[in-house]
């Protein structure tokens, strides 16, 4: 990886000053990948794979309230968002 190219896509990225933000939005993407693309496309798809990771969390929230419960890959089972209580069904 060139330091040049990742400096100058870090500059031009909307999230560069976010240092973890950007470092593992770059990471994802592969290192012949990052040979390949200009600083500036590199900053555009960092940018890009960000919103998509913000959409991604937003859906994921709102169907864990519209379905009550969030999915526990531990125990491969539905974990409730909240319990019900005697005074809230009073």
């Amino acid at each position: 990886m060139s330091i040049v190219k990742y400096n100058r896509a870090k500059a031009a990225s909307v999230i560069g000053s976010h240092d973890r933000s950007f470092d593992a939005m770059w990471n994802s993407i592969p290192t012949d990948v990052q040979a390949t693309l200009s600083s500036s496309q590199l900053a555009a798809l960092v940018d890009s794979n960000w919103r998509m990771a913000a959409e991604s969390k937003a859906i994921a929230a709102r169907e864990a309230i519209e379905n009550g419960f969030v999915w526990n890959a531990a125990t491969n089972s539905p974990a409730p968002l909240a319990q019900e209580t005697k005074a809230a069904t009073r």
